[in-house]
């Protein structure tokens, strides 16, 4: 194993992996290592229970061999460039022109340079450096033919949310959103807007057709738990110009990368408790006064 996840000729996913983080991990590798004519361990289980080559098409300039061997069960701590869990999914390098502990939403990298969850922040010359690779990122046949079922208007706005369950049973924190979090975001906008809303559980949906009707569009027939159809989302999503998306949510970022990183953003987010924002404060301070040089 030691041998696979070390070599230059391998591109090693862990299976506790959502989607964002293993495309978003992959670029990153594709630009820091630049391998050639390498093997690609996407494990078809955990959060992703598909295959690479059925949910997307990339154009290589090399052979590319798909492996769905578990590796690696959960992904580890390491310093960056080796790993994201430290505070990044795209690594940005020190000389690339980003300000040093620019993050204001994650915690910084190892190395103080981050844009994780930053969308309309980061500066147009960072975008640059990673906006070729999700260009090349492409629907498989069997996703573009479920984007196919949805024709959006020129007006539509992207809604996603991460919630597991339905409303009254929701357990709130960063990731599931109270309900008039969505809805005082969607309010803002004018009447005839049209939201595309994509979710995880059919139960989180009524609400939304309840307050706006028509005005709200899903991929028809969804099957909340075949991977295509969360593709399908995902690219359709990256159409909008304009989203409305939960904290901390890589497949949001997925979606807005895809879509050119120009969409404009509103995030919405619980309050936190005055314990939760002192202990980050400490956090990225600690992280900030021990920063690694690389």
């Amino acid at each position: 194993m030691a041998d696979i996840e070390n070599s230059k000729k391998a591109v090693v996913l862990a299976k506790d992996m959502g989607i964002g983080n293993r495309i978003m991990f992959l670029f990153s590798c594709l630009r820091i290592f630049k391998p050639q004519d390498f093997t690609l361990y996407w494990p078809a289980e955990g959060w992703v229970t598909m295959k690479f080559f059925d949910l997307f098409k990339f154009d290589w300039d090399y052979p590319v061999t798909e492996n769905n061997e578990i590796i690696k069960e959960r992904n580890i701590n390491l310093p960056a460039p080796l790993c994201f869990t430290e505070g990044w999914r795209l690594y940005i390098d020190k000389n690339d022109g980003l300000p040093q502990f620019f993050q204001k939403e994650y915690l910084d990298p190892p190395h103080g340079y981050g844009i994780d969850l930053e969308y309309n922040r980061i500066p147009e010359n960072i975008k640059d450096i990673y906006r070729p690779y999700f260009k090349r990122l492409q629907p498989s046949d069997a996703v573009a033919k479920r984007i196919e079922d949805v024709t959006l208007p020129e007006n539509a706005v992207a809604v996603y949310m991460t919630n597991d369950t339905n409303w009254k049973e929701l357990k709130v924190n960063n990731r599931n959103i109270e309900i008039k979090k969505y809805f005082k975001a969607m309010d803002k906008y004018p009447k005839d807007t049209v939201f595309f809303v994509s979710y995880r559980n059919p139960d989180t949906i009524k609400p939304f057709v309840d307050r706006y009707k028509d005005r709200i569009i899903t991929l028809p027939h969804k099957d909340c738990k075949l991977m295509t159809d969360a593709v399908a989302d995902l690219f359709i999503m990256s159409k909008c110009k304009e989203m409305i998306l939960p904290y901390e949510s890589t497949f949001c970022c997925l979606a807005w990368w895809i879509g050119g990183a120009n969409a404009a953003v509103t995030i919405v987010r619980q309050k936190q408790s005055i314990g939760k924002i002192i202990r980050k404060f400490i956090k990225r301070r600690k992280i900030r006064k021990n920063v690694i040089e690389t």
